[in-house]
C-alpha cells in the first residue's frame, strides 16, 4: 500500500475522530506477510483436516494465524486478540480487540481458487473501526479505518452513491447461490466465496452490495465491515441493527446486508424478502 489517504466519506461513530495509522500500517504488514504464506502454501499439495464442527482446516490456515497474531501481540500488548484458529481471546483489555480470520473460504483455497483472503480488523468498544483484507491469488489489498477513508492497492475508493431506481450488483456466498440465492428481478445477483473479500469489494464500489442470509461469525466480518463503513456504505444484520463485535463469548449475527449509503435500505428489504421464502435449513 503507498502512502495515498482518501478523505473520510463517513461520520464517525460515538467513538469519535480516530487516529489509527500506526495500527494500520502494521496490519498491512502482516496481511501481506501472511498473504506470501498462503500463495506459496498452496502451490504445494495441502493437508486438510476438520474441526470439531466439519469445517475444513489447514496447515496453512494455522501458519498465517500464527504470523499475523505474533505480530499483532508484539505490537500492541495490551490489546485482545481474536482469531478463528486460535483461543477465545487473549490479552488483558477487552476495549480495543483485533479480529482475525488467517484464512477466509478455506474451500475455494484448497480447491485451488482466487477468491479467498484473509481478513484482520480492530474493534473499539465492540465497534469495527479498522480493516485488512487481502487476497493473495488476486493481490488485491483493501485497508483502512472510519475517519481515514479506504483505498484498495494503495488507491482511494469509495462505496457506491447509486440510489434506486438503480439495479443493484450484489454478491452472496457461493452456498447461498446453489440454494436459491440467485434470482431477484430488481438486482443481478453474483456468487463469491470469501464474506471478507465481498465486503471488501462492496467498500471499493466494485459492487453495489452484499448479503447473506446465514448466521455470520465476526472473523470474517469485522474488518470488511470495518472497510465498507469507513468508505461512506451501511452493514447491518437482518433486522437492521448495527453489528457489534465482541469476542468476550459466543457473539454471531443474524444474516448481513452491506451496500453504499442510498441502496442499503433496497437491498436489506430484498434480503428479508429472501429470507422469508428459503427453508429454515438453508439460513442458518
Amino acid at each position: 500500500m503507498n502512502g495515498t489517504t482518501h478523505p473520510a466519506t463517513a461520520q464517525p461513530g460515538p467513538l469519535g475522530p480516530l487516529r489509527l495509522d500506526h495500527e494500520l500500517q502494521i496490519a498491512v504488514q502482516l496481511a501481506l506477510e501472511a498473504g506470501a504464506v498462503l500463495r506459496d502454501r498452496q502451490k504445494q499439495p495441502l493437508n486438510v483436516g476438520y474441526k470439531a464442527n466439519g469445517e475444513i482446516v489447514t496447515p496453512a490456515d494455522l501458519a498465517s494465524n500464527q504470523v499475523i497474531c505474533r505480530g499483532l501481540a508484539s505490537a500492541f500488548r495490551q490489546d485482545m486478540i481474536c482469531s478463528e484458529e486460535g483461543p477465545a481471546a487473549s490479552g488483558a483489555a477487552a476495549s480495543r480487540v483485533w479480529i482475525i480470520d488467517p484464512l477466509d473460504s478455506t474451500s475455494n483455497y484448497v480447491q485451488g481458487g482466487d477468491e479467498y483472503s484473509l481478513s484482520i480488523g480492530l474493534a473499539i468498544h465492540g465497534e469495527a473501526v479498522l480493516g485488512v483484507v487481502y487476497n493473495p491469488s488476486r493481490n488485491e489489498l483493501f485497508a483502512g479505518y472510519r475517519g481515514l477513508g479506504a483505498t484498495w492497492n494503495g488507491v482511494p475508493v469509495r462505496a457506491t452513491l447509486a440510489s434506486p431506481p438503480h439495479r443493484p450488483r450484489l454478491l452472496v456466498s457461493s452456498k447461498e447461490w446453489k440454494r436459491g440465492v440467485n434470482s431477484a428481478g430488481i438486482c443481478r445477483i453474483e456468487p463469491m466465496a470469501s464474506m471478507a473479500y465481498k465486503l471488501a469489494r462492496v467498500a471499493a464500489g466494485r459492487e453495489d452490495g452484499a448479503l447473506s442470509l446465514k448466521t455470520r461469525k465476526p472473523w470474517g466480518t469485522c474488518a470488511g465491515t470495518a472497510l465498507v463503513l469507513a468508505a461512506g456504505g451501511c452493514v447491518t444484520s437482518l433486522e437492521g441493527q448495527s453489528l457489534l463485535f465482541d469476542c468476550r463469548g459466543p457473539r454471531t449475527f443474524n444474516g448481513l446486508v452491506a451496500a453504499g449509503f442510498k441502496l442499503h435500505s433496497q437491498v436489506l428489504e430484498l434480503a428479508s424478502s429472501l429470507k422469508a421464502c428459503m427453508p429454515s435449513r438453508h439460513s442458518a
